[in-house]
């Protein structure tokens, strides 16, 4: 039989892992409203826009925004290139580390609680695959990075075509 002193114990310990270790996980803000509109051009090319509406919940600088290089599909890998990445109304620096493209969004010398918002443009090549063997192209892309580990609330994303076409005849 467990003693009254292991059963206040074990409580005790149950209960500080509880509110310890959300806090130990908790993300450091929450995007509540993700909104990407890109346009995809005849030669297959897309230019997005990226509004990312972010709610800080301690004193940060910014954010980073991972872009993918490489994607394997069906063991074939693709290579997707992101060029002119700029943000609007905010400091920012890119970076091309560990295969990947990164962008450090903020100031170093600001700290920034509570609501802010970003906007990104960026123009990308090689998302769209032609597997001519198989009579199909494909749009294959992480719209938002998978490693981004936080709450998003609400995402709209809208894909247009700008002129109406066919990839294979």
């Amino acid at each position: 039989m467990i003693s009254k002193y292991w059963k206040k114990v074990w409580f005790f310990l149950v209960l500080v892992c509880s509110v310890f270790g959300n806090l130990a996980f908790a993300s450091e803000f929450d995007v509540t409203n993700y909104e990407v509109n890109a346009n995809i051009r005849i030669d297959g090319t897309m230019d997005v826009n990226e509004k990312i509406d972010v709610n800080f919940h301690q004193y940060m600088h910014g954010i980073e925004r991972f872009f993918e290089k490489f994607y394997d599909v069906w063991d074939f890998e693709f290579r997707t290139i992101y060029d002119n990445i700029e943000v609007i109304g905010d400091n920012y620096q890119n970076f091309d580390e560990y295969g990947d493209v990164y962008t450090r969004i903020g100031d170093a010398n600001e700290t920034i609680i509570w609501q802010d918002q970003y906007n990104i443009d960026y123009t990308t090549y090689g998302l769209i695959r032609n597997f001519s063997w198989m009579w199909y192209s494909e749009l294959y892309w992480d719209v938002i990075w998978y490693e981004w580990w936080t709450n998003i609330n609400k995402v709209k994303i809208q894909i247009s075509l700008l002129k109406s076409y066919t990839w294979f005849t």
